[in-house]
């Protein structure tokens, strides 16, 4: 994958695929959930399909 120098990756915790994040985001310490598995956490949390 060719990388930007102007932009931030960081890994999911939970997929672990490589994402391309804003410079200023603040990541909890937890570490950085990536769009799609912080999508299927919420519907999971409110009773959806996994």
């Amino acid at each position: 994958m060719k990388r930007e120098r102007s932009v931030r990756y960081e890994i999911c915790v939970i997929c672990g695929k490589e994402w391309n994040v804003p410079k200023d985001l603040r990541l909890p310490p937890s570490g950085y959930i990536c769009p799609h598995c912080s999508s299927k956490e919420r519907s999971r949390d409110r009773g959806g399909a996994t």
